[in-house]
Order: structure tokens, then sequence, then C-alpha cells
């Protein structure tokens, strides 16, 4: 299976490229992969680096912070290295003690409207993630840069605000074209062609300025030189998300709890970046009513979006599973939100690794674990409740093509805690819903070490 973010950055310490691998609000149902992570392969790591991206400026709303786990007994040395678009850099030394967090927010050391950020970490263990203040988004940090990117389901309509947030972590210039997919067709705009993020740089492209008034449509983002990270933002009413969107599109994933309440929005967005027309279908489940399946045709150079709610077709009945297939690879993202705004979440991937930690302190609505694979899996949680606590370990069987709640499983409640999964195999998925009102309207992300 094809895994978001895993090509090797060669510019990076050789050891991070020998021994360097988990991401997913959402699980992508493909055959998954084995790449060795930083969680994977913690004692044999020598040192590693995190790439993180995202956080804005106030003016664009994704103010927040980055926060570094180090899920290991060891302490951990971090130098930061961080950049913002205005050309500003700023660098300091962390030193974070064994199971335990240690927090960076670059928008109090340097101006700009965006930010990228290196961690060079003195061992394996350590995992990022960026996150807002308003409690509604987070996403990974990375150990690799990206040649490709694609994200389905952006919106520039009045009252919304789409951008890129790139970050080249590497001492070369980078140089990159961004394509777009939507109900009108492919565009390249020449603004978007040939541009070049200086080395340790970070830039915010703003799609609006190019792509406007547009309700739905995807981006592909082609490294010609170099590698970056990138991270989509999204401002759609009062809410603010993250999209970290996918190396490459895909024919097949499972999106295990979308939500069906009332007065909630749920959206599956495509995005057709190939020439050949994708029929997609998506099959419902959502006990303990049998449902249709639901199709849509997205146009080569396209995009589309099928409603699971408000759905005449569909009660509102709590949580649904969703399994999508199409005819032709595709990029699909999942939009869910309320009458005051809405955010957008990429499709997963699998692992075998994970870490869930409660960055905001207020534990999840819900917890889920998928095996895409057909055989059973053995799960181990390491469970940590409180800074520098050493963690206790549970272990649980899952069966094959089926999803349980952590805490079904585990008997523990996540909130306030460090959870490090280990699955037998790297075909687990990992799905959280924060609290809200409706229930599942806002995802996030587990970390995977990539």
């Amino acid at each position: 299976m094809p895994s978001r973010r895993r090509i090797p950055l060669l510019v990076v310490l050789a050891a991070v490229v020998t021994a360097t691998g988990v991401v997913s609000s959402l699980g992508r149902a493909q055959n998954p992969s084995a790449l060795p992570s930083v969680l994977g392969a913690t004692g044999s790591v020598e040192s590693a680096a995190l790439y993180c991206t995202g956080l804005t400026s106030a003016r664009y709303g994704a103010v927040g912070h980055v926060t570094l786990m180090n899920t290991t007994g060891q302490p951990r040395e971090v130098t930061v290295n961080a950049s913002s678009d205005k050309g500003l850099k700023w660098t300091t030394q962390l030193s974070i003690p064994g199971y335990s967090t240690q927090t960076v927010n670059p928008a109090q050391e340097i101006a700009g409207d965006s930010f990228g950020m290196t961690a060079l970490v003195s061992g394996g263990g350590v995992v990022g993630v960026a996150a807002t203040s308003m409690r509604g988004t987070e996403a990974p940090c990375i150990t690799t840069g990206e040649k490709t990117w694609y994200a389905a389901g952006f919106d520039t309509l009045v009252g919304s605000q789409a951008a890129l947030n790139i970050y080249n972590p590497t001492a070369t210039p980078a140089v990159l074209n961004v394509t777009t997919y939507s109900a009108s067709g492919f565009s390249a705009p020449a603004p978007f062609q040939g541009l070049s993020v200086g080395p340790h740089g970070q830039a915010r492209l703003d799609l609006g300025a190019q792509v406007v008034a547009t309700a739905n449509f995807g981006v592909r983002v082609n490294v010609l030189r170099g590698v970056v990270a990138v991270v989509g933002v999204q401002k759609s009413g009062t809410r603010i998300s993250f999209n970290t969107g996918s190396l490459q599109p895909i024919t097949t994933a499972v999106f295990p709890r979308v939500t069906t309440a009332n007065q909630s929005t749920a959206q599956i967005r495509i995005a057709n970046a190939g020439p050949l027309a994708a029929t997609v279908t998506l099959n419902v489940t959502l006990a303990p009513y049998t449902l249709s399946p639901l199709t849509e045709t997205v146009a080569p150079f396209s995009s589309g979006l099928v409603t699971i709610t408000p759905n005449p077709a569909i009660p509102a009945a709590g949580y649904a599973s969703v399994l999508m297939n199409s005819s032709e690879p595709v990029t699909a993202a999942l939009l869910t939100g309320n009458p005051s705004g809405t955010s957008l979440s990429a499709s997963g991937s699998t692992s075998s690794n994970f870490v869930v930690g409660d960055v905001y302190g207020q534990g999840y609505d819900a917890a889920a674990l998928t095996n895409v694979s057909s055989r059973p899996i053995t799960v181990v949680a390491s469970i940590s409740r409180g800074r520098g606590q050493t963690p206790t370990s549970q272990s649980a069987t899952i069966a094959g093509n089926s999803t349980a709640g952590f805490q079904s499983l585990f008997n523990q409640n996540l909130r306030g805690s460090t959870v490090v999964l280990r699955s037998s195999e790297p075909s687990l998925q990992v799905t959280l819903t924060l609290p809200t009102n409706p229930a599942g309207t806002i995802l996030i992300e587990a970390l995977d070490g990539r």
C-alpha cells in the first residue's frame, strides 16, 4: 500500500535513511507496506530529523505550537531550527526527558505568516505534531521529504480560504509546480509553475489567488528539484483544518468513523488527476440498517463529491463506516462539520506503529483501530498516564477486515494519556474524532513516526 510521506530525504543524516516510519485519522484499505520508522527501530537510530509545517500567524487562523513527544525511557537532545515565510530563522536547543514532551511555538520567536521547523533528535522514538490553539486540527511532523503530493476537497468560496504551507528542509533550493482539479477541469496557473523555496525556507501559497470562488478542488504538487514538506490549510466558516494529503492517488480507502448525526455534514470529496473517468463506489455500513451503495463518476482532471450526511438514504444513527473503491486512482478527503464551519481530513494510511498523544487534553469522542487485512492482528498498547511515567502494556486481537474501539479493546480512557500502538502486521489504521456537538465533526491524525 502506498503511504503518505515515504520518499527518502537524501540530504538528511545517513542514520535517518538506514533506520527511518504512522499516520492516520482515516485509513486507506490498500496493500500495506512496512517501511522502518523512528518508532519501529528506536534502539538502532543514532539520530533522526522531524519536519513540521502548517502553523500560521493569527492573520490566517492556524496559530499554535509543535509538540515533540519522547516515547522512550531515555532522554533526547533536540536542535530546533525554525523558518518563516518572511525569510527569518530561529534556533534553540531542547532536552526531552524519557516519556515526556516539549512544545515549541515558532510564531513567538520570529515574524511571519507561515512557519516551518526541523527538529534534529539525538536518537529515535521522538515524534512531533503541529497543533492549533483552537484545538481543532493537527498535522504530524514527517521524517521524509516529498517529491509529489496530492490533496482533495479545498474550498475558496466566500468565507473560506485555502493555502499550502510548503517547507524546504534541505540545504538546496526546491523548485515545484502546482496544478489544480475542479469541476471545471484541470488548471496550471502560471504563477504556480516553477515556484522556488529557498534552502531551509518556508512559503505560503494562497490557492484562492488563482482558484477563485471554487467549492471543491484538488491539488497536485510536483517537486522538480529537491524535496519539501507540504500541509494544506483550509479555513471554512469558523473552522481551521490541516489537509496533510497523500503521496499518490489511491483506488480504495476506508473511513471507519463518519458522522451521520443530525445537524452535521459529512462528504467524501474526490479529485481525479488522471486521464480516465473514475467510477467511485461508496459502501456505507451503519448497523442495523442495510444501505445501497453510493456511486459518483468523476471526469478526467476533475473533482466530485458524495454526501453521506445529510442524506435521505442514510439515517441519522451515529458513526458509519465507509469503504471507497474507485475504477481509477483518485485522491480522497473527508469533509465534516456543522452550520458554523467545516473541516477537511485526508484519507489515511496503515502501519505497524502509531502514537496517540492527547495534545489538547480533552480525550476523544471516538478512537477506533481498524485492521485492513483479512488476517487477525495483535496490537500492543503501551499507555503512559503522565510526564515521565513508565508505560503499562496490554495486548488485544483485532479480527480481519474489522474495526474496534480503543476503550472496548483495552478498557482504558485516552484522556491525558500518550499511547504507543504496535501491531503484529503493518495493516493497522487509527481513527480519532475530538469531542464535538454534533459528534464526529472534527477528526485528527495519530502519529506514525514517518
